[in-house]
This record gives structure tokens, sequence and C-alpha cells, in this order.
């Protein structure tokens, strides 16, 4: 059975994923989500632009991914903040995001969405609320269909967002509507903790691919 590093009493169901560039966000993420396609459950992984490789999966003994595995994993790749708005406008509509019957949905990169706007003024603030909650409306919307459905359990939602390339991006705003605010200190050479409000719950080393959940 595939573990679940995500899976951790007191998370909430909407957490944003905060960490410097290169830190493993992304390899993060996309664990969880293989982790959930092993597990039988779909996810939408929403990234700005296709990967040149798969993300590195922390747990190689999940290597090579079945094509059943994989099937499970819907990428979208809005490359803008307006293709982001309009798939999430698409929602509801056939092919959109609540067809696939996600239990996860990822936005990978957040702050490359809001790179085109400079400084820390009202325009960024504007843009980043209206996001936020434009998102938050359509995983309301797809949660709504998944509770209809036996078994099932709310849409959970990540968002991750670096904090040092973008220094004007404020998470205060972003954890409005994603309250659970998880942290990736850089803890030597390409050594990174994962802290939820300084409560150290993951160690892993992003070179040499090992992980350990700190008791």
């Amino acid at each position: 059975m595939a573990i679940n590093f995500f899976d951790v009493e007191g998370l909430d169901s909407h957490i944003c994923l905060a960490g410097p560039p290169l830190s493993g966000k992304s390899s993060l993420l996309f664990q969880h989500a293989v982790t959930c396609a092993e597990n039988g459950r779909c996810t939408v992984f929403i990234t700005p632009q296709p990967f040149d490789r798969l993300p590195l999966l922390l747990r190689s003994s999940q290597l090579p991914l079945s094509p059943k595995t994989l099937s499970r994993i819907h990428f979208k790749y809005p490359s803008t903040l307006s293709a982001l708005h309009e798939l999430f406008d698409h929602a509801h509509l056939p092919g959109g995001l609540a067809s696939h019957s996600p239990e996860c949905v990822i936005i990978d990169d957040f702050h490359h969405y809001f790179s085109h706007l400079k400084g820390s003024g009202h325009e960024l603030t504007t843009a980043m609320v209206k996001t936020c909650a434009h998102i938050m409306d359509g995983i309301s919307y797809i949660s709504a269909c998944l509770v209809s459905a036996p078994l099932t359990q709310p849409t959970v939602c990540f968002l991750s967002t670096s904090f040092t390339s973008q220094p004007h991006m404020n998470t205060g705003i972003i954890r409005r509507w994603f309250p659970c605010l998880l942290k990736i200190v850089e803890n030597g050479s390409k050594k990174f903790i994962l802290e939820k409000e300084q409560n150290l719950m993951f160690s892993f080393n992003i070179q040499e691919t090992c992980f350990k959940i700190m008791k």
C-alpha cells in the first residue's frame, strides 16, 4: 500500500504548500497524485506547462508507473491567468474538471499566474482574491457532485507557490481560502523539512529521494 504523505491528522481540505524554488514542491504533489491514483482515486493536476519529465517520485518502489495509475491523473495546462480562470469557468461542462470526478485537485506553480503583475499593489491583491475565490467556487461545485455518490469525500485542493522567487506573493491572502499552510524549509544542502505551523512533519533529501516521517 502506498504511503500518503499528506494523510496527516489535522490537515484542512484546502492546503497551500509553500517553499523555495527547486525544493521539491512538484515532487511532493505528484507523489500525492500517484498515491491517490494507486488507491483508485482520480486527481486533476494543474500546472502552467507540460513537464519535460515527470516529477521525481520520492518512493522509487512505485516505479514504473502503470498505465492504469497514470490514467487516473488528469493533467491540465493553463499557461496564463485568464486560461486558469477559463478552466474553472468550464468546470461544470462536459469534459470539464467535474467530469473527471476528482477527489483531489492540485494547482502547481500558482505564483506563475501572477508573474506579469509587478509589485505588491492593489492590482495584484485584487487578482489573487478573485482567483482564489474562483478556484474555491469550482472546488465547491466538484465536491457537491462527488458527495452525492456513495463512499466519496469532498474534494481536497492543494496549491503550491514559491515564496522567494516572488517575494510580493501574499500568503496571507491565499490563506483566506487555503487555511492550512505547509512550508518547505531548507535545512542544509538540498535537504529540506516540511512544516505545519512550525511543527516538523517530514524531512527529505531531494537529491537522494529519501523521505523520513518525523514522529
